[in-house]
This record gives C-alpha cells, structure tokens and sequence, in this order.
C-alpha cells in the first residue's frame, strides 16, 4: 500500500520532469541531444542522494523506508552530497574554463540548480530552509538535519 507520502513523492518527481522540460528545450537549442538526455538524466539521478543519506544518515528500517517512498525524514544525519549549490557552481566555472566540454558542464549546472530550486520550492514549507541546500552549511552543521 502506498502512504501519502509516497503520493508526494510522486507528485514531487512529477514536478521536476514538468520543471525540466523548458530546460531541456533551452539546452537543445544551445547545445544539442546529448545535452538534452544530461540534463534529464541529471535532473533525476541527484535524488540518488537521498539513498546514500539513508544508509549514512542512520536510517532504521530501510527496507520498508524504500517500500512505502518516506526516505527523506527522521534521519540522524542528512548529507545530500549532490544537492548543493557549490556542486552547481564547480560545473558552471569548469564550463568556462573547459569551453570545448561547455556543452557537457553548462547543462550539468543548470539541471543541479533548477533541481535544486524545485526542491526548494517543495520542501519550504516542511522546515527545509534554502541554506540546507549548501554542502558548506551542512557540514558545518555536523548534517544535522
């Protein structure tokens, strides 16, 4: 049976395919087809974080966590390694450092950000404030959630 909560996630999930497709336009437009599957790919694959988090983090019970999709609250510690804004930001400069890998760096940045302004956006209102998405702030938080 699926919880409420699993309905979010869904719900969730549906929100960043929705938020990506003008993205994936714009990055076709600029930097073509494998651009385009980066960046749906990366718009996705960052939750794999989360999964991480939940074998780091402490979590008790993982299997039924997994089952019933609450995997992000009532963790000890939260890590979210690939939801940070420094992450974005290295991509960006090594965009305009590597100019000819532009197309690869660029949409990587801008799918990390966008994902993580979704996030954002969903989240505020469960007490997930934006600082929470600096890798920087956690850790000088120990990760405490």
């Amino acid at each position: 049976m699926i919880t409420p909560y699993g309905l979010y996630l869904i719900y969730h999930e549906t929100i960043h395919f929705l938020f990506a497709l003008p993205l994936i336009f714009l990055v076709l437009r600029n930097y073509g087809r494998k651009a385009v599957w980066l960046v749906f790919l990366v718009t996705f694959l960052i939750d794999i974080d989360h999964l991480f988090d939940l074998l780091l983090g402490g979590a008790k019970n993982l299997i039924e966590r997994l089952t019933y999709g609450d995997i992000f609250f009532g963790i000890e510690k939260r890590y979210l390694f690939f939801h940070s804004f420094e992450l974005a930001a290295f991509f960006f400069i090594f965009g305009m450092i590597f100019k000819k890998r532009r197309w690869f760096f660029y949409p990587f940045a801008l799918a990390l950000f966008y994902h993580i302004l979704v996030d954002i956006v969903s989240y505020f209102e469960k007490g997930i404030m934006p600082c929470d998405y600096f890798f920087i702030y956690r850790f000088i938080n120990h990760f405490r959630p």
